[in-house]
């Protein structure tokens, strides 16, 4: 338990760091933001569940891994104007 603990109290400050990433007005950042959750996706995923298995705040972790979803969204709208 303190194990999951530790991992998912690790996971709410890099989701952090990450979200910030991903809202930043640097392209540069926002690009390294999505690289880095596309690699730590599973990790945050797992976090996550472990938050709220533990009833603790799940913001952090979160919101990173959403807004990588969202962006990627967004992309495949924009291709598929072009494709269709």
């Amino acid at each position: 338990m303190a194990a999951e603990s530790a991992f998912r109290a690790h996971y709410d400050g890099v989701g952090a760091a990450l979200a910030q990433l991903m809202e930043s007005k640097q392209p540069q950042e926002r690009q390294l933001g999505q690289a880095l959750i596309n690699l730590e996706y599973e990790n945050l995923m797992t976090a996550l569940r472990l938050a709220l298995a533990q009833k603790q705040p799940f913001w952090n972790i979160y919101s990173s891994p959403a807004e990588y979803l969202r962006s990627r969204q967004g992309f495949r709208e924009e291709k598929k104007q072009f494709v269709n």
